[in-house]
């Protein structure tokens, strides 16, 4: 079998494409998010005196963490979304329908996913206080 040549299309084909970076982004902070949700919530808490389910500070301050690298890698997907919307109004703009349609259903999907990790940061920030909003704050 002969060796495969490179794309003409692209001028980097190693390089991943723009969907998939943008779409990793979204799944690490949707894991990362729901990862730290979870153990500040204290879901998995097995021995809870208490009815309230409050988080502990070492669950705070984890979440605090989790947070932090959720907002840095929020900054990288609102970068590549605002170069998926060029993209979708480029598209649009050369009369390419469905690839700006393509384009527009990905950009969705993803502020739709946003908002869930957004609400999910209130939920956390909301059960515990202030401590969890700052990166570098630790409870104790």
């Amino acid at each position: 079998m002969a060796p495969m040549k490179p794309s003409t299309n692209h001028s980097h084909p190693q390089r991943p494409s723009s969907r998939h970076i943008l779409l990793a982004g979204a799944a690490l902070g949707t894991a990362l998010t729901f990862g730290g949700a979870a153990a500040a919530t204290g879901v998995a808490s097995a021995g809870a005196a208490t009815s309230t389910n409050t988080p502990t500070a070492a669950q705070c301050a984890k979440a605090a963490t989790v947070i932090a690298r959720v907002h840095a890698r929020e900054a990288k997907v609102n970068a590549r979304i605002s170069k998926a919307e060029a993209r979708e109004a480029k598209a649009k703009a050369a009369g390419k329908a469905k690839v700006a349609a393509r384009i527009e259903k990905r950009i969705d999907r993803v502020k739709k996913l946003e908002a869930r990790v957004a609400a999910r940061i209130s939920k956390v920030e909301s059960r515990c206080g202030s401590a969890s909003t700052g990166s570098t704050t630790a409870a104790t």
